[in-house]
């Protein structure tokens, strides 16, 4: 079981055997997807309704987790819940390992035979390993989405602004570096335990450690096996870009050929996820070929039996059909783009690239970057003043260990504050408004309560706000509902918005005038719908090329972000460059110099 495994040989037979098999894996892969996104989905989305009917909810955030998860009436439904998630998860592996198992065996599995091993799997985990398999998938997310591995879990990931909080510091990089890195290892040792949990009928626990076994001095050929087969296919999905504008520039050079260019986006784009998809099956098929060596599954157990072909076909005609849905959708995405929203940008606590945040100097950079508004935070003293910082602890901006709640204005405002290369100091909330209002900069202003506040808080503020003569170009926002909602029925000429974090399902009826939704939680139907309503939606904080190429072209009313200047350079790009060829190109991803 410490044998080598032999890296070129695994990696010939790997990308033999994806071609051999490629239409078989491809059909029941993309089958799969379908079924997946119409029951699994739909199942899920069921029970989750169900727990928030029962519990008079309109969505699951950060406000209202334990109303949710916790009541009795839901608690049943929250464990049928991550049992039918478990449930999906394992037939998904069970129908695409024992695919790959059937290959290099020479047999087939039916998709009953899948099935009939998903609740066997499910069975064993009943029985004392369901915390430690949960715990598995839970570890998984500092180092991976676990999208890339199962198509149950589109975007399970740990969303930007907890580990943005996180990496702010170095002590808080070093640290999520270090976590990083001993989580790569541990699952790189344990990398097997899923497929060996499908073709053995060891309890899980077992099969980790039977991987551990089996990766002891394969650790470093594992990955090298992984990274030379996904090479090979990530060179094919750029010669398949390059090749597509190549196509489309020879055939229609003005780009204005609006059914050649969504005609062949439509195929690029397909191929591009035909690739991404045989990646994934790749890895499975070093990882079967592996346990199949060591003579470790255990299938003849379970039936299998003769494809049918009239069953293949219906197999074939339900693929084709979620294909072609999936290559209209894409077209249709990216040529609506043409009556695209035009989203403002919101510096980040000013901008934090060319200041310390939440600093007057931070303003200032913004404007000179082309933001349209700047969020701010401010915290209330012990005084009841209200000054601007982010941390309810000084020791990070300051190096001073003190609370901000603990100190007077006096004690707080000028002190000196730190942030990478920039130096600044703590302003009041009346010096960052006066300063912003010189240089006609609207502001986001970002109630933060630390729990020590008086019942009058929200007076103070109102208080302050009329004090200041702030007019409705400035908005004001929390992550406090109940703040917000009193913000507003009592005085309702003020912008009132709602932050939320994490949330699952729509906006409900929060008495806001808007929302401000983190990246990880964005659904665009959700959006559309909040504006029907009559509600704006922010989305934050977009700071990768990536999620700045997307948002410009949504329907949200507004991006946060650190990256105030590579997001008015991307949306400028976008309103210059809004041709059919440059939407093609953008949503290919190709990069061309002007």
């Amino acid at each position: 079981m410490n044998q080598k495994i032999p890296v070129w040989k695994t990696i010939r037979f790997t990308l033999s055997n994806l071609t051999q098999n490629s239409w078989m894996y491809l059909r029941n892969s993309i089958f799969l997807q379908f079924f997946i996104s119409v029951f699994g989905f739909g199942l899920l989305t069921l029970i989750f309704r169900g727990m928030l009917f029962i519990t008079g909810q309109s969505n699951l955030n950060f406000a209202n987790f334990k109303t949710v998860l916790l009541s009795p009436g839901s608690i049943p439904l929250l464990i049928l819940y991550l049992l039918a998630f478990a449930f999906l998860i394992f037939m998904e592996f069970s129908i695409l390992i024992f695919m790959i198992y059937g290959t290099i065996r020479g047999i087939h599995f039916s998709w009953r035979s899948s099935i009939q091993n998903a609740f066997s799997e499910l069975k064993q985990l009943l029985n004392g390993h369901f915390i430690t398999f949960w715990l598995y998938f839970l570890t998984l997310l500092p180092i991976v989405n676990i999208g890339e591995l199962t198509f149950i879990s589109k975007k399970i990931t740990i969303p930007e602004f907890i580990t943005g909080e996180i990496t702010k510091t170095s002590a808080g990089t070093l640290f999520y570096l270090g976590l990083v890195v001993v989580l790569l290892y541990l699952h790189a040792r344990s990398s097997l335990a899923i497929p060996l949990q499908i073709l053995t009928d060891q309890p899980f626990t077992k099969n980790i450690i039977t991987s551990w076994k089996l990766t002891k001095k394969n650790v470093w050929r594992l990955l090298l096996i992984s990274a030379v087969v996904e090479g090979v296919l990530a060179i094919l999905v750029i010669f398949i870009s390059i090749g597509s504008v190549a196509l489309v520039e020879f055939l229609d050079p003005n780009g204005s050929n609006t059914l050649l260019l969504s005609s062949v986006l439509a195929v690029a784009k397909l191929l591009q996820g035909f690739i991404i998809l045989y990646t994934k099956i790749a890895t499975f098929i070093v990882m079967t070929k592996i346990i199949h060596d060591n003579k470790l599954a255990s299938l003849e157990v379970y039936h299998h039996h003769e494809e049918i072909k009239h069953k293949r076909k219906i197999v074939t005609a339900f693929a084709l059909l979620f294909v072609t849905g999936s290559g209209v959708l894409t077209t249709l995405t990216t040529y609506r783009t043409e009556s695209a929203n035009d989203p403002i940008i919101i510096g980040h606590r000013g901008y934090v690239e060319e200041a310390v945040e939440n600093s007057i100097e931070g303003i200032k950079a913004a404007k000179e970057a082309g933001a349209n508004m700047v969020e701010m935070d401010i915290l209330l003293t012990k005084d009841n003043q209200f000054v601007v910082m982010h941390d309810y602890n000084l020791k990070r901006l300051a190096g001073l260990n003190k609370r901000v709640q603990d100190m007077t204005l006096d004690e707080v405002r000028g002190l000196p504050i730190e942030q990478d290369d920039f130096k600044s100091h703590i302003p009041t909330f009346e010096e960052f408004f006066k300063a912003a209002k010189e240089i006609g900069m609207p502001l986001v202003i970002e109630l933060k309560p630390h729990g020590g506040e008086p019942a009058n808080y929200v007076d103070l503020f109102i208080a302050k706000y009329k004090e200041l003569a702030i007019d409705n170009s400035n908005k004001v926002m929390s992550l406090d509902l109940k703040v917000m909602e009193e913000l507003e029925a009592k005085a309702p000429e003020i912008t009132t918005g709602f932050v939320i974090p994490i949330q699952f399902g729509g906006f409900g009826d929060a008495k806001v005038d808007f929302y401000v939704v983190e990246d990880f939680s964005y659904q665009e139907l959700a959006v559309l719908h909040a504006q029907e309503t009559g509600h704006e939606v922010f989305v934050w904080t977009i700071n990768t090329d990536e999620a700045l190429e997307k948002y410009v072209d949504s329907p949200v009313n507004g991006i946060i972000t650190d990256k105030v200047a590579l997001a008015k350079a991307i949306q400028e790009e976008h309103k210059t460059n809004n041709s059919l060829m440059d939407r093609f190109l953008r949503t290919l991803n190709v990069t061309i110099a002007k």
